[in-house]
């Protein structure tokens, strides 16, 4: 195996265009012999908003990965040139991609083994949309871009409703911060900074559009985005006060946690 090994690292030496220079955004590498799976991985990341490239065996993964600099990989265990523990060893040692995060997707249950290697989700096939999307979400917000994953603000009046939305993020790759009351939010707010607030209509002793106004006078918050849910729409004048940098989402009580969940992934962008 180390003699492979070596021969397969080399395939990174050999590149007359490494990638990446003139790319306008980065795409996901899916690698994947079988033509199925790799047709419907490659529809999935589309539909979800990611440039896909594909490779179907280890030198040519190898050679793609190297041409593309990939956002993110998905890795297929078994490879019909060599084994995708190979590739991810030769990707791991190469100065240029051992960031780049990799998700396993395999029927072979060997999660920490991949771990060793330095995988960051593994999946145990058939893999869903969901799961699929999910586990590159938080592989991405993992590798920290900007040094974390993306804060949260969750601001709900209901503890329990509030417990699961914190736990539903969190499971998405979020670091997630908690508040009960709006007075709870705008102190919270101004220590963390968060990348983004979520704000629920029935907040305690403060209304959310207390909160808004209040967190848009203080320099430190004045450009925090923030999605605020409701159950019924908002008067006209009180929309045009919120500011660009409001999102007012109307929702019916007992809207599935994973519509809400969505929109704030959509919020960051496929990646």
């Amino acid at each position: 195996m180390a003699a492979r090994r070596t021969e397969m690292q080399s395939a990174f030496e050999r590149q007359d265009e490494p990638g990446g220079a003139g790319t306008v955004r980065a795409p996901v590498l899916v690698i994947e012999d079988d033509e199925g799976t790799l047709r419907l991985f490659s529809l999935y990341l589309t539909e979800a908003g990611y440039d896909v490239v594909t490779a179907r065996s280890g030198q040519e993964a190898l050679r793609q990965a190297d041409r593309s600099r990939p956002l993110a990989i998905v890795l297929d265990i078994l490879l019909p040139d060599t084994d995708g523990w190979e590739v991810l060893a030769a990707l791991k040692a190469s100065p240029v991609l051992s960031m780049v995060p990799v998700v396993i997707a395999s029927v072979l249950d060997r999660q920490e083994l991949a771990f060793k290697l330095g995988a960051g989700e593994f999946l145990v096939k058939p893999v869903g949309r969901e799961a699929l999307l999910r586990a590159l979400r938080r592989s991405l917000r993992g590798r920290g871009q900007a040094g974390a994953p993306p804060k949260l603000l969750v601001a709900h009046s209901d503890p329990e409703a509030l417990l699961d939305l914190t736990d539903t993020l969190v499971a998405e790759g979020y670091d997630v911060a908690a508040a009960l009351d709006g007075a709870e939010a705008i102190t919270v707010a101004r220590r963390l900074r968060p990348d983004l607030l979520v704000l629920d209509l029935s907040l305690n002793k403060m209304s959310w559009a207390e909160v808004i106004a209040v967190l848009r006078r203080d320099p430190a918050t004045r450009n925090t985005p923030a999605l605020v849910i409701t159950s019924k729409p908002a008067p006209p004048v009180r929309r045009s006060r919120l500011g660009d940098r409001t999102r007012l989402v109307v929702l019916e009580r007992g809207t599935p946690r994973h519509r809400l969940v969505s929109m704030v992934n959509e919020h960051f962008g496929p990646g």
